[in-house]
């Protein structure tokens, strides 16, 4: 049991000067460009899921290896997917930076939420399975995977308890008001979820790759541990 729990999350994208930006979110795998406005957070996170789904459109093979594989053996995304990275940059920013630091731990999630994006188009409690995900022991894992498996187990029980809802907040296109409204459904089913005396601090993409993993899990029947 995790008695204290604080996560904080950092994605560190460049912020360009853009000629002109693409409308929309997901692309059909072209490559990523970051759109002209909102806010630099609100940018990067539509820059994300651009991405991702650039990635998994051109390399499916290999993002299926990083989604169906378990804690215990869980590959480094940026490690698997290194050759893809330059094809689903957009011109502008390639030329822009040299350099793109990205959180490994948000590449992934936003690799679930694509695939829930994708394939989950309607998510109700009788879809379900009864038997909740089994997980491993954490005295195997490291700290960060321990995290991981928090949230994880934060992510199925908001799941169970509002599948529609938690469905509608994965599948919204990043800052958009279709996402806002699915998160306010959502919001008074995570107090519930958390651990007594527990602090919780996360992102909204780290609720999301939370959401998504446990969803991706719950309805292809891959359990977190193997």
């Amino acid at each position: 049991m995790i008695a204290r729990l604080i996560i904080a999350v950092l994605l560190l994208l460049p912020v360009p000067a853009m000629a002109q930006s693409e409308t929309g979110t997901r692309l059909g795998g072209r490559p990523a460009q970051l759109p002209e406005s909102g806010t630099n957070a609100e940018r990067a996170r539509v820059w994300l899921e651009r991405f991702a789904d650039c990635i998994a459109r051109r390399d499916s093979g290999r993002v299926a290896k990083i989604l169906s594989s378990s804690f215990v053996d869980d590959p480094a995304v940026s490690q698997v997917l290194q050759v893809s990275y330059d094809d689903c940059l957009a011109g502008s920013i390639q030329r822009e930076t040299s350099t793109l630091t990205l959180n490994d731990r948000l590449l992934r999630g936003a690799l679930y939420a694509n695939y829930v994006t994708r394939h989950v188009e309607r998510l109700s409690s009788d879809m379900l399975p009864a038997q909740g995900l089994v997980f491993p022991d954490l005295a195997q894992l490291q700290a960060d995977k321990v995290e991981r498996v928090a949230l994880v187990r934060l992510g199925e029980c908001v799941v169970r308890q509002d599948p529609a809802n938690t469905l509608a907040f994965v599948r919204a296109d990043a800052a958009g008001d279709r996402e806002d409204a699915a998160l306010n459904a959502i919001a008074p089913r995570i107090s519930p979820c958390i651990n007594a005396g527990s602090t919780v601090k996360i992102s909204r993409s780290v609720l999301e790759a939370a959401l998504a993993e446990a969803i991706y899990r719950l309805t292809t029947g891959r359990e977190a541990a193997e």
